[in-house]
């Protein structure tokens, strides 16, 4: 049998007196301690000071059917050849119609557009736009590039998709589309004029497609005297015409805003409070390892003080 060895009173005792070494360690050096906590609890105020104030302005909206569509059953596979030479959908799939309205809203393109029209990049890169001359300066090194003035479409998408968020809530079949900024009246007006920008596009294209659909039916009409394909155009075109109608008569065409977006009055951040406490956590925690860190490091840093201390006194 081997012997195991059970804990002790004069190890408990031991435990005892080094936790007791350690606390009077920590009060004989709370002068220290009191001043790496303070300096960083200061540096922390000071950090939430600067800090720039950031606004959330939401708009709550619903995706809408874009597309009548003739429906499922013998109508249209009956014309689903056709249709398909043409480019239009038969099926009128909600959910398809959504992803895409979604997916646009999200895009690149879009974004991009966007931000040009309503003058976002103006805003984001301020300091590379000259107010005066409404003109974008000459940012390159030797005063002249091949590089286009002003900021990167790029990294201006990036950037914005940073600031932009879209969630979509499948069980309410409601979208959110957020935006956080400094400025919380800007917050709210792009909110509410990207979703409008989003509306107009798909509305534009609705059309367009709806359009040079209807002329390729009119000329497979001229093409073929079968009375089955003039029926088929026919009714084809019948609902390229009614997506037309829809799409020129509906403002609010792929989203219906439910709840518009209102000009916050509460910043979302920072919390200039909750940066204060973990600046004086953290100074805390500093002073306390610096206290037990001290006798290691003194003796390497030590002659590097003297040094000075000797060229100061001369």
């Amino acid at each position: 049998m081997t012997d195991t060895k059970t804990p002790n009173s004069t190890d408990r005792q031991d435990d005892e007196i080094d936790l007791t070494a350690l606390w009077r360690k920590l009060v004989e050096r709370k002068k220290m301690i009191a001043q790496v906590t303070a300096v960083t609890t200061v540096l922390a105020v000071i950090y939430a000071l600067i800090l720039p104030p950031v606004y959330r302005a939401q708009v709550l909206v619903m995706p809408l059917s874009q597309e009548p569509g003739i429906g499922a059953g013998p109508l249209a596979s009956q014309y689903s050849d056709l249709a398909a030479l043409a480019g239009i959908n038969l099926s009128g799939n909600a959910d398809a119609q959504t992803q895409r309205a979604l997916a646009t809203l999200k895009s690149r393109a879009l974004t991009q557009s966007f931000m040009k029209e309503a003058g976002v990049l103006q805003v984001m890169y301020s300091s590379m736009w000259d107010e005066k001359t409404k003109t974008w300066k000459d940012t390159s090194w030797f005063g002249s590039s091949d590089k286009p003035a002003g900021p990167s479409m790029e990294g201006a998408y990036r950037a914005f998709d940073g600031i932009r968020t879209v969630q979509f809530d499948r069980k309410t079949n409601l979208t959110t589309v957020i935006i956080d900024w400094g400025d919380p009246k800007l917050a709210a007006q792009w909110a509410n004029q990207l979703v409008k920008h989003v509306n107009a596009k798909l509305q534009g294209d609705a059309i367009k497609d709806a359009e040079r659909n209807i002329d390729y039916l009119r000329k497979q009409l001229a093409k073929n005297a079968t009375v089955e394909i003039q029926q088929a155009s026919y009714n084809l075109i019948e609902a390229q015409m009614k997506t037309i109608m829809v799409a020129s008569t509906r403002e609010d065409y792929a989203f219906k805003v439910i709840d518009p977006a209102v000009v916050p009055e509460q910043k979302l951040k920072p919390s200039r409070r909750l940066v204060v406490m973990v600046g004086f956590i953290l100074g805390l925690m500093a002073g306390m390892a610096a206290v037990f860190l001290q006798p290691h490091i003194q003796p390497h840093v030590q002659p590097y003080i003297d040094k000075w201390r000797k060229k100061k006194s001369k």
